[in-house]
């Protein structure tokens, strides 16, 4: 008999183990003709047992929001609809966050285009299932906006199936039309259900998400970031989204996310102070300018060096703390780096820093250790789950 309770504690200890444990139950179940339900009737325990044990054994926020993830595309693959239905509707009514401040409904989301519906795989019976079981959801819960949201994200995603995820320059021309197409049916869905799908702010992230696709003019989609974010102004995941939009690598440029930020900021200052713009050129810096960040945009550090602050005042937890100490030493202030880096409890988030090495120069810089190069190739690991 499978220990349930011992996979889930090794899986909360190492979420890396996840596909090792899928491999595992793939060998109990080999020769079944049904082979994926068998499969998730195998891991849904284990993903349950996860979610009631997840307050006091998973460790951190990339466990959290992975967990979450992987939870919404095992509850689709085994058809459990009322129980996705419960979990959106909690996190979306609670404005659950995980310790660094994300919501809990980005991450649910997150988990369709990461677990559930892969623009690497080209097999049409895929893509033909994965269709299938969120149109199966929308006739169970037809007053819901979970399932018409969660059909746009399979469906936008099938459509990147065709572009794939490279620059424009490297799409085969014979791929623009069906990306359109069905860009534009996901797009259908959301529009002719919006009643009931916009009750959920992640409507506008994904119609944010397709618009960026389609490359609808600035006018057209700040009108549509607007209206999101007066509905709802604190979900940080259409700011991130708009931000997309508005990186020079698509449709604008320095000035639009400057510009951008400090409207973020009008929005939230009574919430979050100057939060949402350290939040945002957090997210800039992983779609556009990585390292160059302090050289390539126009982020005033000094604002966004409070903005930290404001953040850590409401979430003091180790990702943001890690992330913000790294901007520091990008932003060159020794003395905001080696503050943040007395708050970084060991060992450290090594993603953050891309190795543990990095880290250890870092903070030898910071606290005034000999030579001044800071290590290159490096960027501050990601704000919240960012997808295409």
């Amino acid at each position: 008999m499978i220990n349930f309770a011992f996979l889930a504690r090794n899986l909360l200890q190492s979420p890396a183990r996840v596909q090792e444990t899928e491999r595992f139950c793939i060998i109990l179940i080999k020769g079944n003709k049904n082979e994926e339900n068998m499969k998730t009737k195998i891991l849904l325990p284990i993903f349950l047992f996860m979610t009631i044990a997840s307050n006091t054994l998973i460790a951190g926020e990339f466990e959290e929001r992975q967990a979450i993830q992987e939870q919404t595309a095992l509850l689709l693959r085994s058809r459990n609809f009322r129980e996705l239905e419960r979990l959106a509707q909690e996190y979306r009514v609670d404005r659950s966050r995980t310790p660094s401040g994300v919501w809990k409904l980005t991450c649910f989301y997150a988990g369709i285009p990461g677990w559930f519906a892969d623009i690497n795989i080209k097999d049409e019976n895929y893509w033909n299932s994965r269709k299938s079981r969120t149109e199966e959801w929308i006739k169970e819960y037809p007053n819901s906006p979970t399932p018409y949201i969660s059909h746009a994200i399979v469906t936008k995603q099938y459509a990147w199936k065709f572009r794939g995820g490279g620059y424009a320059h490297t799409v085969p021309e014979e791929a623009w039309q069906p990306f359109r197409e069905h860009l534009n049916k996901a797009k259908a869905v959301l529009e002719k259900h919006k009643e009931i799908a916009s009750t959920d702010p992640h409507w506008y992230d994904i119609m944010a998400n397709i618009a960026n696709g389609l490359s609808v003019n600035k006018s057209e989609f700040q009108k549509l970031i607007n209206e999101g974010l007066k509905k709802e102004p604190l979900y940080y995941q259409l700011y991130f989204t708009a931000i997309n939009y508005f990186a020079p690598k698509w449709h604008g440029n320095a000035k639009d996310i400057e510009e951008f930020a400090n409207s973020a900021v009008a929005r939230t200052k009574e919430q979050e102070g100057l939060g949402m713009y350290a939040r945002v050129y957090w997210a800039a810096s992983q779609y556009q300018y990585g390292e160059r960040l302090f050289t390539d945009s126009n982020v005033v550090w000094g604002k966004m060096k409070k903005g930290i602050d404001d953040v850590l005042k409401q979430y003091p937890d180790q990702w943001n703390i890690n992330n913000f100490a790294l901007f520091a030493c990008l932003a060159k202030d020794r003395e905001k780096a080696r503050e943040l880096f007395n708050l970084v409890k060991e060992p450290p988030i090594v993603p953050v820093w891309k190795s543990e090495s990095n880290y250890l120069r870092y903070k030898s810089w910071a606290h005034g250790g000999r030579g001044t190069d800071l290590p290159k190739g490096q960027m501050a690991a990601k704000e919240t789950v960012l997808f295409r």
